[in-house]
């Protein structure tokens, strides 16, 4: 019993110093590092649905109406576009283009496959202000959606066929 009284006194002092000390002095947050973001481009354009691509290719579907996982991969995008611009503005010693403005204003306003026999093509177009971005890749098949919805690149005059006769004339033979 006295073992208990002890035990019990014991914790009231621990509670009791504990509890009425000074709280300990704040810690500053530290800045963790920022990664880079990040995306796949062939993921981005097969998340797309069929309505979303018809919508993008008819009036441009906006930013707003893009899923949070696609408004991540459209800001990625943006960005690493908005730095390339800056990139070779200065390089050319240019200063007077406009900026790339934010990603929530970014709308799709293409969304465009080939298919030839020299390969595939997928083509997106990105407006946002005065800034054009397209981005593209050559996948061995083209998303279905995009097959399904999507701008035939060829047939609207985009992008040219490419035969073996129009590259021997190319090539000057």
């Amino acid at each position: 019993m006295k073992g208990l009284r002890a035990l019990s006194l014991g914790l009231c002092l621990v509670l009791d110093v504990g509890c009425s000390g000074k709280a300990p002095p704040a810690r500053q947050p530290v800045e963790q590092p920022r990664m880079a973001a990040t995306f796949s481009l062939p993921d981005f354009v097969s998340s797309l649905t069929p309505d979303q691509i018809r919508k993008a290719n008819a009036a441009g579907l906006p930013f707003s109406e893009l899923t949070l996982e696609q408004q991540r991969a459209v800001s990625a995008m943006w960005e690493q576009a908005g730095k390339s611009r800056k990139e070779m503005a200065a390089q050319a010693g240019t200063r007077d283009l406009p900026a790339a403005g934010p990603a929530e204003e970014v709308r799709i306003v293409m969304a465009g496959y080939s298919e030839t026999a020299n390969g595939n093509e997928v083509l997106l177009e990105l407006r946002g202000g005065n800034f054009r971005y397209m981005p593209g890749y050559a996948p061995e098949r083209v998303p279905a959606a995009l097959k399904e919805a999507g701008k035939d690149l060829v047939a609207a005059g985009i992008s040219e066929l490419v035969t073996d006769e129009s590259t021997a004339s190319f090539n000057g033979q």
